[in-house]
């Protein structure tokens, strides 16, 4: 008689109603919850030796935690002391495993690469925009630039890392101008994790397009962007994808941009449909806020090479072969006998075409990213031009009033406008920023009031109460391919003269060409009033002026340096905070750290 199979979820019942086991459990969810990808086991409290015996902790040696027989599940993972989801611990494998193996080949094939280069340099080919040497043009600043694109060019992986202005697209056109040069029939796909990220990534590459031959500007131009999950082939209902290590994705090179906000898992499933051969590159401000899903990716991988733009011995001189201007060049104190393989795929851009040295904005976003709270309050006191930086730190409704004011002058531009795309050219102006949806200083309750006050102060030009009333600004929240509108799209409702004077949401049209276009309310899905985003919805945004509003509690957990960092350097020309000093300070000190195994494990 054959032996009937265990009961498997007997066996989970009779795991999990340890307490012990189930308190680790619950600890474990915690923080995942939070963003982290483990937890270290010192945090899990008394009571490993009254712990099941499958539950065992072994130091640094892997072991996986069953439940039953070793033929059976084991949902949670012991690795160097830090307890891990099975799952979480096998995506963390998979990125180290393939990334060094991406490291590797790198390392093998980078000479051979690089002369290459030389042969394109020798035709024409410069890996970096020459600079001017009169004013403020960054003549005597290191070329990064040549740096970033050699590298990656002759890497099989690369990040190219650097704070707002420092010039990420236009080292990203010049190493698509180099892969096409040495593949003209080359297959590339940008993607970045959301639609309008993909899309602001194109129009960038087709505005820093100009100064290339026609042919280049032919073959950038037919470049189509994806979202991350339309790249992989995304399957409802489901945390598989299309594309994977048995069907992989069928391009030369894969470009992300926007890195910061990929999370561990779907890092691990792009590498798993990437094929060996495929060139994979990621873009993005490693200091900005980390994705909303686990783990703190960018950062981690960026951490793990130690010191970045330190060069192995020899690299630095091949790489000075291509720097135009010989006071650009790379310096001998940038090369160390102390640099890992992944170092040597990651290039950081350090001087900002847009914040100068002299510029507030600049000054204090330097500051936040350093954690010099009192330098930074000391910037907001006394900013170098008043201009450009304003600080509202009292709070009050008397304060309130005179920012209401700013915000109603700004936003006024818009309702003026009489062309629809002038209207929303001039929407993108001007933004309030809070890092928080509910509460007084919360992203609804902001929207109300600014919604209110604009309807108070220019009845004429905000329509009346009912729900896509004329001049509402729109943000699209969720993705919607049948439409082709993406999270991030901005809309705004007016009459359609094409539809009998209809009230209608336009866009800016997302296909080459450029253009409008109007679609009735009732069609859009998830959406929301836009006079105010989350920092979070503004991350790869950008605007000429910016109002951020902080919380009034400084214990608040979401206000951290990485979110106060991000929504400074969203403006262009003008910030203004407002916020208690105290609330500002303990944002300024309070830094994410996501708990992963992920650098650890690639040094």
């Amino acid at each position: 008689m054959s032996q009937s199979p265990p009961d498997l979820s007997q066996q989970f019942a009779d795991f999990f109603s340890d307490p012990v086991i189930r308190r680790w459990a619950k600890r474990l969810m915690e923080r995942m919850l939070d963003g982290h990808i483990c937890v270290p086991c010192s945090d899990l409290g008394d009571g490993a030796e009254q712990a099941p015996s499958p539950f065992i902790l072994e130091g640094s040696a892997v072991k996986w935690v069953s439940v039953g027989d070793e033929a059976h599940v084991k949902p949670f993972v012991c690795h160097k002391e830090m307890l891990y989801l099975q799952r979480y611990f096998l995506y963390e494998t998979e990125i180290v495993e393939r990334i060094r193996a991406r490291a590797e080949r790198s390392r093998l094939k980078w000479n051979e690469r690089a002369d290459e280069l030389v042969i394109l340099r020798d035709a024409g080919y410069t890996p970096a925009v020459g600079i001017s040497e009169s004013g403020d043009g960054g003549f005597n600043q290191t070329d990064w630039q040549t740096a970033a694109v050699i590298r990656a060019l002759c890497s099989d992986f690369g990040i190219i890392t650097g704070g707002p202005g420092t010039g990420k697209t236009t080292t990203l056109v010049r190493l698509l101008e180099g892969v096409h040069r040495l593949n003209p029939n080359a297959r590339v796909a940008l993607a970045a994790p959301t639609g309008k990220a993909s899309m602001r990534m194109l129009e960038s590459i087709r505005q820093q397009s100009g100064p290339l031959t026609a042919d280049l500007q032919l073959w950038l131009g037919g470049l189509k962007p994806f979202t991350l999950h339309r790249l992989l082939g995304y399957v409802p209902h489901s945390i598989y994808f299309k594309y994977n290590r048995n069907r992989p994705l069928p391009y030369d090179w894969v470009v992300i941009d926007e890195a910061s906000m990929v999370d561990v898992p779907m890092f691990a499933k792009l590498l798993e449909a990437c094929a060996p051969e495929t060139r994979l590159l990621l873009l993005g401000d490693k200091d900005q806020l980390a994705s909303v899903e686990s783990g703190s990716l960018l950062g981690d991988l960026c951490a793990s090479a130690g010191a970045l733009n330190r060069f192995a011995p020899g690299e630095r001189e091949r790489i000075n072969q291509f720097v135009i201007h010989p006071q650009r060049k790379i310096g001998p104190e940038a090369e160390s006998d102390e640099w890992s393989p992944l170092g040597r795929c990651i290039t950081e851009l350090r001087w900002s075409h847009r914040f100068k040295t002299d510029s507030g904005v600049g000054r204090l976003a330097r500051a936040v990213l350093g954690g010099q709270a009192p330098e930074a309050v000391d910037v907001l006191r006394h900013p170098p031009n008043e201009n450009e930086l304003m600080w509202y730190p009292g709070g009050g409704s008397d304060a309130w009033v005179s920012v209401l004011g700013d915000v109603l002058k700004a936003y006024k531009s818009y309702l003026e406008a009489e062309d629809v795309a002038e209207a929303l050219h001039r929407f993108k102006e001007y933004r309030v920023l809070t890092p928080v949806r509910e509460g007084q200083q919360g992203l609804h309750t902001l929207n109300l009031k600014i919604e209110e006050a604009l309807r108070q102060r220019y009845p004429s030009l905000i329509g009346q109460r009912e729900v896509f009333y004329r001049n509402r600004p729109l943000l699209v929240t969720r993705n919607d391919y049948a439409l082709g509108l993406f999270n991030g799209d901005i809309g705004l409702v007016r009459p359609d003269p094409a539809h009998h004077g209809q009230l209608r949401v336009w866009f800016e049209a997302n296909e080459e060409g450029g253009g409008l276009r109007s679609i009735h309310p009732s069609a859009i899905g998830a959406c929301e009033t836009a006079y105010v985003m989350t920092i979070h919805k503004s991350q790869g945004s950008e605007f000429d002026r910016v109002l951020m509003v902080l919380p009034e509690r400084e214990e608040h957990k979401l206000l951290t340096r990485e979110l106060i960092y991000t929504g400074i350097t969203r403006a262009r020309k003008h910030l203004a905070v407002w916020g208690p000093e105290a609330v500002f300070m303990a944002g300024v000190e309070r830094n994410i750290q996501r708990i992963s195994g992920l650098a650890e494990r690639l040094r």
